[in-house]
């Protein structure tokens, strides 16, 4: 599908900003001109903040700015302009002869995990969600999705673990650096409900993500309708996942029937930030066990 317009907007602003970086550090350290370089920083700087950002509806739910934007671009940044540039300051100094392929060839990929970053960073930029009293609107980087409640069919707890390969690559990338990222990455799992049309048209709604996903589970359940469990789902990783509390195998009987979604909490979801444990309103209920 194509890329909003809002969403290339976004895009644009952060490669604009990393190109602008790039050319103030190898002035700066490459060539020793500091004002050519405050003059490229400040640039980045209006490139990365004037541009309109594309805001989300009143009372609509989004990722918490700071956690899922601001410091996923610092960090694209600051890959950038470290291994992007790094080859055109080494050449300025050594006065290297022609253009340093065996440099780029050796620094430009841990750099271009930047864009990456700044891809993902664009997107969670212009996701939110609007729960209504007859229907739920998701807004993502391919537009606008108005859901009717009634045509609704199945409502999945879904949970997604990091591909098995991630981890190493972060490591071999990031020395030590990376070894961090890993730990916390391989241990964090993505929690989604997942709302299937009439049609068969699935719509995932990343809850953890947003701060207060009580309203969503709390309209959902105003609506009549009922949650499925879902095992684990991990891209390069094989085995089972848990159910209950219990290790579910091919062999395993089917679960029981779900109950319908409490609007006191996500069970689904492990221990929810709004509620304390050992209070009514942190649940466990059969086929959601904690992660």
């Amino acid at each position: 599908m194509p890329l909003d317009l809002h969403e290339v907007i976004e895009i644009l602003r952060r490669l604009a900003a990393a190109v602008l970086l790039c050319a103030g550090v190898v002035t700066a350290f490459g060539y020793g001109q500091s004002e050519a370089a405050v003059l490229c920083v400040g640039a980045a700087m209006a490139a990365y903040l004037l541009p309109p950002r594309p805001k989300p509806p009143e009372r609509a739910l989004h990722h918490d700015r700071l956690p899922s934007v601001r410091m996923p671009d610092l960090l694209g940044f600051l890959l950038s302009t470290t291994f992007l540039a790094m080859p055109f300051i080494v050449s300025a100094l050594e006065a290297w002869p022609g253009v340093p392929w065996g440099l780029m060839l050796l620094m430009w990929p841990p750099g271009l995990v930047a864009l990456a970053i700044f891809w993902f960073s664009a997107r969670c930029q212009s996701i939110w969600v609007l729960p209504e009293q007859s229907s739920i609107t998701v807004g993502t980087h391919r537009g606008t999705t108005v859901l009717p409640y009634s045509e609704i069919v199945r409502v999945t707890a879904e949970t997604r673990r990091p591909p098995g390969w991630l981890s190493p690559l972060l490591i071999v990338l990031g020395s030590w650096r990376g070894l961090g990222i890993a730990l916390l990455l391989g241990n964090r799992a993505s929690r989604s409900l997942v709302l299937e049309k009439m049609g068969g048209e699935r719509v995932r709604l990343p809850l953890d993500a947003f701060p207060d996903a009580r309203k969503v589970v709390r309209a959902l359940e105003r609506a009549g309708l009922t949650v499925a469990p879902s095992q684990p789902k991990s891209d390069g990783r094989t085995g089972s996942g848990t159910h209950g509390g219990a290790r579910m195998t091919p062999n395993s009987p089917e679960p029981s029937r779900p109950r319908r979604l409490a609007g006191r909490g996500i069970p689904s979801f492990g221990r929810p930030r709004f509620c304390r444990p050992g209070s009514p309103d942190f649940p466990i209920q059969p086929g959601f066990g904690r992660l």
